[in-house]
């Protein structure tokens, strides 16, 4: 007859789970256990006692008389059988019990005729049982039930009583591991300030656990929420005083600067009170903990929100002075327009010159409203952008700015691949490169050449703008995109307002990408502006005529 498999109880992951976390598997003799156990085979007479505790595949003897084997097969065990019901498992004659009839327990050594076994459990679950055992047949009364079920509930009880220590040990391990983690000090006084105790301190800590020891702490002056000292408010010693009475929320948050072997520091302490069985205070717990870093965060983070909201502010004056202008300086520049056409031929040369530079001044400062307004308006949003085709775009720009460099003597070379496309937005990137184009041209040498390049790279693609120029100085560089800072340039040397490259960064970053200057070993300078990469779309790329068009 084949053997019968024990039957695997409800609930068997979360029953494994339990008798994992007790962390009881393969571990050394309990002598209370070994106890137990002696004391239960001798009491009942029996040759063999176990402490038996199922695992998935086996079971695992925590302790055991009379047995050399150490474990065995669960399918061969009788507990696991005794852990499936819900009562003792009692087998007066294994040899008559179609269970365990063909056991190799039974059929070979040690022969085991009977078996008794009342089930262990931890949390409800059945981890084990404990159990008698003998090779002859035997008569199981109701005393002896009882003595069984009394000692198992004992086995439980120190079973529990272990899982609960150990777990304590776990808590105070985490709590130390935590406490030197968080950088603070634990502590705790009576309620005459007088420090009982004090948690596990880092190296670090240790100036701040040495003030919390020496009581200078008591004398600290209190800060506020920058760690500007208030000495009108309490210390921490008045503080907690005032706070020792019934009210069930007192307790201690505040920041105050205290001596310590390095010096002063700024502290952040708080505190709860311990009361007694009345209600009183008796004493308090809290953690202290450097701030100094904290403060100097906090500190900068109040100076970055406050320019940027001058920024904010002067942005939005610069946007309104430049949005006035322009209506005026289109009128005087159209009745300039009209006075030259009036009088031409009429009046003397020296006339026209004043008319025409009277022509030039207000077109500057049009200029200058128009990229001040766009500045501004970069500054506060971001742009539509989707699939552009960089080649094409690129060779219209050239092709307008053409004439400019030809003036200067300068001649422009383009090498965009086919094909290359960016995640931008074409009028703003036109006038990046305008911006780009017609500053390699200002500073670039009489007969000097002006490259516009791109390539993709690691999801990017990056366009380039090379000169021949003087290049930046490496001082000044980090003023390049400062709106109105011309690095000490003169507009008489070389025109223009200071608003170029700032709105071009600003421009740039709108799309996502970013753009850089660098000067080239063999003189010169390169701006490098990059973008997302994009798959080319569904429809054909704009032709060129559109870009001259748009612009």
């Amino acid at each position: 007859m084949p053997l019968m498999p024990p039957p695997i109880p409800p609930g068997e992951a979360q029953r494994l789970r339990c008798l994992h976390s007790l962390q009881i598997l393969d571990t050394p003799p309990d002598p209370a256990l070994d106890a137990v156990t002696e004391l239960l085979a001798r009491r009942l007479d029996c040759p063999v006692a176990l402490l038996s505790l199922v695992d998935e595949h086996r079971q695992w003897f925590k302790s055991r008389q009379g047995l050399d084997t150490a474990q065995t097969p669960r399918e061969d065990a009788f507990c696991a059988h005794a852990i499936a019901q819900p009562d003792a498992l009692v087998v007066p004659d294994a040899r008559l019990d179609p269970r365990f009839a063909d056991n190799p327990l039974v059929t070979g050594e040690p022969r085991l005729r009977f078996y008794a076994g009342q089930a262990l459990r931890v949390d409800g679950h059945a981890i084990g049982s404990l159990c008698v055992l003998d090779r002859a047949p035997r008569h199981w009364d109701a005393q002896q039930a009882a003595l069984l079920a009394a000692m198992a509930t004992l086995v439980e009880s120190l079973l529990a009583a272990q899982w609960r220590q150990r777990q304590a040990a776990l808590e105070l391990a985490r709590l130390h591991d935590f406490a030197l983690a968080s950088g603070a000090v634990m502590w705790e006084c009576d309620a005459e300030l007088r420090l009982t105790w004090l948690g596990p301190v880092a190296p670090a800590q240790r100036a701040l656990a040495q003030a919390m020891h020496d009581g200078s702490w008591r004398a600290g002056v209190p800060l506020d929420e920058l760690g500007r000292p208030q000495p009108g408010r309490p210390g921490p010693a008045l503080a907690l005083a005032g706070l020792g009475g019934d009210a069930a929320d007192a307790a201690l948050d505040a920041a105050y600067e205290v001596q310590t072997p390095e010096g002063a520091r700024p502290l952040s302490m708080r505190a709860m009170p311990v009361r007694g069985r009345g209600g009183e205070v008796v004493g308090w717990r809290g953690v202290a903990r450097d701030i100094a870093t904290g403060l100097q965060v906090r500190r900068q983070s109040r100076e970055a929100e406050a320019h940027d909201r001058r920024h904010r502010d002067q942005l939005d004056f610069l946007a309104r002075v430049g949005h006035e202008l322009r209506t005026p300086l289109h009128a005087v520049l159209s009745f300039c327009q009209l006075v030259r056409d009036e009088i031409e031929g009429q009046v003397p040369a020296h006339v026209q010159r004043w008319l025409g530079l009277v022509d030039a001044g207000g077109r500057h400062l049009l200029e200058l409203a128009e990229s001040l307004g766009l500045y501004c308006e970069m500054e506060h949003r971001s742009l539509d952008r989707g699939s552009l085709a960089l080649a094409p775009l690129a060779q219209c720009c050239v092709e307008l700015m053409r004439p400019q460099a030809e003036a200067r003597g300068q001649r422009l070379a383009l090498a965009v691949p086919a094909g290359l496309h960016a995640l931008a937005a074409a009028q703003p990137l036109r006038q990046v490169l305008f911006n780009l184009l017609g500053n390699a041209i200002k500073f670039g040498p009489v007969g000097g050449l002006v490259r516009v390049e791109a390539r993709a790279d690691g999801g990017g693609v990056h366009l380039r703008v090379l000169d021949q120029g003087p290049g930046i100085p490496p001082q000044l560089m980090h003023r390049l995109f400062t709106p109105f800072d011309r690095l000490g340039v003169q507009p008489a040397a070389v025109p223009g307002n200071g608003l170029g490259l700032a709105v071009s960064q600003s421009l740039v970053q709108a799309m996502g990408g970013h753009i850089r200057a660098e000067n080239l070993a063999g003189g010169g300078c390169c701006f490098t502006v990059t973008l997302p990469a994009a798959v080319p779309p569904s429809d054909a790329a704009a032709p060129l005529e559109a870009c001259r068009a748009a612009h």
